[in-house]
C-alpha cells in the first residue's frame, strides 16, 4: 500500500511539474507577444523542431493563437525539421502537425536540396584549392546536406588535413565526424 502511494505521489509531483513548465511557456509567450509591434512581423526560429519538447510546443501554439487581449502583431515561426519525422505518423511531434495545420498554424514547404554546384561553393569557401574531382566525391550522402558539409569542414580534424593539403581536400580525405556529431547522426 505504501509503495503504491509513494508512486501515486511521484506520479502526482511529476505532473505538477510538467504542467507547471508548460504554463511557464505561455507566460512566456505572452510577455513576448506583449513586446512586439503590429508595424514590425517577429520570428521564432527553431532548429530541428522534431525534437522539441512539450514546452516548446506550448510556447509556439501560445505564440501563434495568440489570447486574451493579446497584440495583432504578426508572428513567424520557422522550423527546421528531419525529413524522417514524418515517417511516425503516431509521433508527438507528427500528431502536433496535424493540428497545427488543421488550425491554419502551420504549413510544410518542401524545399529543394542544394545541387552539386551548390555544395561545391561551400566546399571551395573551406578549402579552396580542391581538386573537382575530390568535390565532386565529398558532396555525396552524407554530406549533400549543407549542414552536414559545414560541420565537416569546420571539424578540427578536416581542418587540419585542408591545412596540410594547401587549402585544399585530399583525394584521401576520410568523412569522419567529431563523436557528439556522429550521435545526432546515428539517431537520424
Amino acid at each position: 500500500v505504501k509503495t503504491r502511494r509513494d508512486l501515486k505521489d511521484s506520479v502526482d509531483i511529476g505532473e505538477r511539474l510538467r504542467s507547471s513548465a508548460q504554463q511557464k511557456s505561455v507566460d512566456l509567450a505572452s510577455v513576448f507577444r506583449e513586446l512586439i509591434l503590429p508595424e514590425l512581423p517577429a520570428v521564432i526560429a527553431i532548429e530541428d523542431v522534431q525534437l522539441m519538447s512539450a514546452e516548446i510546443s506550448a510556447l509556439v501554439d501560445a505564440v501563434t493563437k495568440g489570447g486574451s487581449g493579446s497584440t495583432t502583431a504578426p508572428v513567424l515561426v520557422v522550423g527546421t525539421v528531419w525529413p524522417e519525422a514524418f515517417l511516425t505518423p503516431d509521433s508527438d511531434f507528427a500528431q502536433w502537425v496535424t493540428q497545427t495545420e488543421r488550425d491554419g498554424r502551420v504549413k510544410i514547404l518542401d524545399l529543394a536540396a542544394l545541387d552539386h554546384d551548390a555544395l561545391g561553393k561551400i566546399v571551395r569557401e573551406y578549402a579552396p584549392a580542391t581538386a573537382p574531382e575530390v568535390e565532386a566525391r565529398v558532396v555525396q550522402p552524407p554530406l549533400d546536406s549543407p549542414y552536414y558539409l559545414k560541420l565537416w569542414l569546420s571539424s578540427r580534424e578536416t581542418q587540419r588535413h585542408i591545412r596540410k593539403n594547401g587549402d585544399a581536400l585530399g583525394a584521401h580525405i576520410t568523412q569522419s565526424f567529431p563523436k557528439d556529431a556522429e550521435a545526432v547522426l546515428d539517431g537520424r
